[in-house]
């Protein structure tokens, strides 16, 4: 099935421009729909999490802080790409647009951390995540529930993003705090 498997897309299309260059429908479009989206994709994420760092910078006024915040970004980034693989869920066309909200939403959790640890100061690493960490769970577990309906919807595009960005809240709310609380632990003992 082209529209399930993007292998058998690209082979189907490959086989297609080997009849005819002139060939034309929707295998051809959405493979050349995947090309553009990817490549825009890749660069709008990496501009997204520049972008997202100067401003990190201009908050905290530290390159430190700055990559302590961004750190559990990152790795729950990677958990989420990891996670829908090891389910079988391929990046689609759809899902794709939602990185940038991953990126936007799973920042949040590492900052509110961060912030609340400069203020609290050394030592509390217990009391930083019983307070401010209780809303972040609650923040995570209402934006996981409302991107996770669309799972349900009839269009599988939705269901698609839905998916991923479910995932995707859930993997950068588990980063922040098992790789927070690490960072700000080793920290606090030097």
């Amino acid at each position: 099935n082209i529209w399930q498997d993007a292998n058998y897309l690209y082979r189907f299309t490959d086989d297609l421009d080997r009849i005819s260059e002139k060939a034309t429908g929707m295998p051809p479009i959405m493979r050349e729909l995947i090309r553009v989206i990817g490549k825009d994709g890749r660069n709008a994420a990496l501009l997204t999490i520049i972008v997202v760092f100067l401003l990190l910078w201009l908050d905290f006024g530290s390159i430190k802080y700055s990559i302590i915040a961004i750190i559990p970004l990152v790795a729950g980034f990677i958990w989420m790409v990891g996670l829908m693989k090891l389910i079988g869920m391929q990046l689609t066309i759809v899902n794709v647009m939602g990185l940038p909200m991953i990126i936007g939403i799973g920042i949040d959790y590492g900052v509110h951390i961060v912030h609340r640890w400069r203020i609290e100061g050394s030592n509390k690493v217990n009391k930083i995540f019983a307070s401010t960490g209780k809303a972040i769970l609650l923040s995570a577990i209402t934006t996981m529930l409302a991107f996770g309906s669309l799972i349900f919807s009839i269009w599988r595009g939705f269901g698609s993003l839905g998916g991923a960005m479910f995932i995707g809240v859930g993997a950068c709310f588990f980063s922040t705090f098992i790789i927070l609380s690490g960072i700000i632990g080793f920290l606090e003992r030097k």
